[in-house]
């Protein structure tokens, strides 16, 4: 018995991988045609997905559901970043760069800053605008439910939210720094410009 629960096993994991393999592979060329500049109804149904999935994220509807999908459309558009173009796909990018950090999950946000280091390193036109999304997630934004108000009299302590959140950011820039060397010297004006220790 103990065997063909594992021999099961194993064929659940082959066919999940055989459909995420296929799931990846429509998506590169849903992007790919649009790239090439034809009009593509596969690429239209993708956005729509994409967008669809981020609204049912953001409203809390089947959240389990919406990650998945929307992690597994990002992390897809991650593996053939090299294949986006500036121009051709700013709706699309903008739909996955423009999830608000500090209102969705860990896994999420991971899959999104992901993708935004491929970008970095597959074209330096899309640096200024994945350099904004490190910059402008570093803090929440004003009103955010994430944060506790300070109380008088206490120590300040770092909520924990506020680690994760900047902690991923971190590190994403790190790789990005690493993969890009002369990644700083653009970064660093724009940390100037937007005085992130300030609220917005």
């Amino acid at each position: 018995m103990e065997r063909s629960g594992s021999q099961h096993n194993l064929a659940g994991n082959s066919e999940a991988a055989r459909k995420a393999k296929a799931f990846r592979q429509h998506v590169q060329n849903a992007v790919s045609a649009r790239s090439k500049g034809a009009q593509s109804p596969q690429y239209e149904r993708l956005i729509s997905e994409l967008k669809a999935q981020r609204r049912r994220l953001e409203a809390g509807h089947d959240q389990a559901a919406a990650e998945f999908h929307f992690t597994a459309i990002v992390e897809a558009l991650a593996s053939c970043a090299s294949t986006l173009k500036d121009g051709s796909h700013d709706v699309l990018l903008t739909a996955v760069l423009g999830i608000p950090f500090w209102q969705c999950s860990k896994a999420v946000r991971q899959a999104v800053l992901d993708l935004a280091v491929e970008l970095i390193v597959a074209s330096s036109t899309f640096i200024p605008n994945c350099l904004q999304v490190f910059i402008f997630n570093l803090l929440p934004p004003p009103g955010s439910s994430k944060l506790p108000p300070d109380e008088r009299g206490e120590p300040w302590v770092v909520p924990e939210a506020a680690v994760e959140v900047q902690e991923q950011i971190a590190d994403a820039i790190e790789k990005a720094v690493q993969l890009v060397p002369p990644l700083p010297t653009r970064l660093l004006p724009m940390l100037v410009q937007s005085t992130p220790h300030k609220l917005r």
